[in-house]
């Protein structure tokens, strides 16, 4: 290769290693455009920033002279600004304090924060806060950046926000005041000397000024004060009254002066509590009162419950014992004299102690007496069963202030009950082991008294023409006794069954049980040509089979002992109070009044069975009925001018139609012998056997 050959390829590497360099100058060219454009926004968006920022944004050199600005100041633009020093533009008392923070920002490159107040733009007082910080890298500040914001709104919120909590303390002080106050006075027991020294002390805490408040408290008669009193000119007086009559007074002052704001010395707040301690203290010596008029009557009383057998107390309304007497105090074991002031759990222990006091407490609130059955143990673990009668004691002016009690010793009477109960258990057992026997006797004695008949009847057909007239009514006397003995015994079934076997009770309505004993009753009716009638008869609970077997009865027995005339039988209805009183009236023989009660008896006969045929069982019958049914049954009647059976039945159930005289709208009472000759009623039966 030549050296013009060498020259020129030498040259061409030149150009191309120019041309790279050109390329690389044109892109970074490029890149610093870009920069700078990006530079130029980020500044344009720094200083919007800083333009529109809420605070002052300043920037000083290290001896305080102003560089950069955000704002105007003081009437001034960032232009007549820029360039003088920050002295000129800080309060004279706050120079010290900036030029103090700039310092140490560049001595020691930290951030330093500071406060101060001053004359608003609108002439009130504001509150500014600067942060200042150092500008520039290393360990040497070259300029310091100041941030002033205005926190005037939050000054005022904050001393809002203390004033609020100071007033809420207060406010809590003077609700802690009150309750400790009533709980002082409500529980303690304490003498009242005591009582009102402690309640000076709660009292003076709840002022303001609590370190140089004291008080005063007299009544009765009777003062205390707290160790600090003094009687001065910037004291609060309230009067304590009871009932509206002046019974003390309180004093609240300060032992040394204090400002007088348009509402004096004290509180407005603190004016109403003094008022509401007077009311609390007034109540206190009204409930004081009321217990000494208590204790008064209690030993007026002690003389007159100690000489009293039953056991008896006197307790105040909290359930502590006031007074108890002897008997009392023989039962639980105890002298009455350390019962008091004690509750019931000292004698009968907690739990029961918790169920009196509720017993208490009920007496109290009804304002009622109160009669409890209740047990206890003696002081010899004995169960003892009382009957107590607890009553409320009211002051003169009726407040409830405590109950009295008396308990009488009813062990005995329990034990007796228990044994009634249990002789009463053997009473229905033995009842059902008669009435099993009643009925297997009544079974087995027919079937002889059957024979008994049978073969005299077959005796008498058989040899009837070898027997004179003699042994033909002997005969005749045997199966009328058989048959007589057999009527008797199915009757005193009848009668063993009506008190103890019958159905149980549901509705029953009366005029479908009256036509019953009226079909069982038709040959009768027809025979005697009676006439049966009856007011509209309600709905009741009871045994349908067994009232039916009552009207049966007496509608029999008024058709049996008639008069010359034809029988006339009137079925009457009323409702008194909480029973039905029906009556049933007939026109026939009457009944001497010696006999009313004989009648109802078993087998009680006025009337030989030749004359009026049956057994004389029927009414005895009626009356187990009635009984039954929770009812009375009894008889008016005159000889030879009818007689009216009357009985009753509970209301349990509602009538299904009202019993009226359809002809007046009136309720129909049971009828006389005069209103039986024309009767107004409806249904009646006659003597043919018709019903309409």
């Amino acid at each position: 290769m030549t050296v013009e050959s060498k020259t020129r390829l030498e040259l061409v590497k030149q150009l191309e290693e120019l041309r790279r360099r050109n390329a690389e100058l044109e892109a970074s060219e490029a890149d610093r455009k870009r920069a700078e454009a990006k530079l130029k926004e980020s500044e344009e968006r720094w200083r919007s920033l800083v333009r529109n920022a809420p605070s002052i944004i300043m920037v000083t050199d290290r001896d305080g002279t102003i560089r950069f600005i955000n704002r105007t100041v003081q009437g001034l633009s960032a232009e007549e600004v820029i360039g003088r020093s920050v002295r000129g533009y800080t309060l004279p008392e706050h120079v010290e304090t900036a030029m103090e923070a700039i310092e140490k920002v560049c001595r020691t490159g930290e951030v330093v924060t500071y406060e101060v107040s001053g004359t608003g733009p609108g002439g009130g007082t504001a509150h500014y806060s600067t942060r200042v910080g150092p500008i520039g890298g290393g360990n040497e500040a070259v300029a310091v950046m100041h941030i002033i914001s205005d926190i005037t709104d939050r000054k005022r919120v904050e001393e809002e926000r203390k004033a609020l909590l100071q007033h809420l303390g207060e406010r809590v002080k003077e609700q802690t005041c009150l309750y400790s106050l009533a709980r002082l006075l409500g529980e303690s027991g304490a003498p009242l000397d005591d009582m009102l020294q402690e309640a000076a002390a709660i009292v003076a805490g709840a002022w303001q000024y609590a370190e140089t408040t004291c008080v005063r408290i007299a009544i009765d008669g009777r003062e205390q004060r707290t160790e600090n009193f003094v009687d001065c000119l910037w004291k609060q007086t309230c009067e304590i009254t009871v009932n509206g009559e002046h019974a003390g007074v309180i004093e609240v002052a300060y032992t040394d002066e204090r400002p007088e704001a348009d509402e004096g010395p004290f509180l407005k707040e603190e004016r109403t509590l003094i008022h509401a301690v007077a009311g609390l203290l007034g109540q206190y010596v009204e409930r004081k009162r009321a217990g000494e008029a208590l204790q008064q009557k209690v030993r007026e009383l002690d003389s007159f419950i100690n000489n009293i057998p039953d056991m008896a107390w006197l307790k105040d309304g909290n359930s502590n014992f006031i007074a108890a007497n002897k008997a009392f105090g023989a039962a639980v074991g105890m002298d009455p004299a350390y019962l008091v002031n004690h509750t019931c759990a000292v004698c009968f222990g907690e739990e029961a102690a918790a169920k009196f006091k509720e017993d208490d407490r009920k007496v109290m609130g009804s304002r009622q007496q109160t009669r409890i059955e209740e047990s206890i143990k003696d002081a010899r673990g004995n169960r003892v069963h009382l009957e107590t009668i607890k009553s409320p004691i009211s002051s003169e002016t009726g407040e409830v202030v405590g109950t009295v009690g008396v308990a009488r010793d009813i062990t005995e009477r329990k034990r007796a009950e228990e044994k009634l109960k249990a002789q009463e258990a053997e009473l229905r057992r033995s009842n059902a082991e008669l009435e099993r026997f009643a009925y297997i006797a009544s079974h087995d004695l027919q079937e002889p008294l059957r024979m008994v008949a049978s073969f005299l009847q077959l005796l008498e057909r058989h040899c009837g023409d070898k027997l004179d007239a003699e042994a033909h009514e002997f005969i005749t006397f045997a199966v009328d006794g058989a048959k007589r003995m057999q009527s008797l015994i199915n009757d005193l079934l009848v009668y063993s069954r009506a008190g103890t076997r019958g159905k149980p009770f549901g509705a029953v309505d009366c005029e479908a049980v009256l036509d019953r004993a009226l079909d069982n009753l038709l040959v009768a009716v027809s025979e005697s040509g009676a006439a049966i009638t009856h007011d509209p008869l309600p709905t009741v609970m009871g045994d349908d089979t067994q009232l039916v077997q009552l009207f049966q009865n007496l509608i029999e027995n008024a058709i049996k002992f008639r008069g010359p005339e034809a029988p006339r039988v009137h079925v009457a209805v009323e409702r008194r109070g909480n029973d039905w009183h029906l009556c049933v009236r007939d026109n026939g023989i009457g009944v001497e009044p010696q006999y009313f009660k004989r009648i109802f008896a078993v087998f009680q006969r006025l009337h030989g069975r030749d004359e009026y045929p049956g057994t004389g069982i029927g009414l005895a019958v009626c009356k187990r009925i009635v009984e039954r049914h929770k009812g009375t049954i009894g008889i008016k009647s005159e000889p030879g001018k009818g007689t009216t059976f009357h009985f009753t039945i509970p209301c349990r159930v509602s009538s299904r139609r009202e019993p009226q005289d359809r002809s007046t709208g009136r309720t129909t009472e049971c009828p006389d012998a005069a209103r039986l000759s024309s009767p107004k009623s409806t249904r009646p039966v006659t003597g043919e056997g018709k019903r309409s």
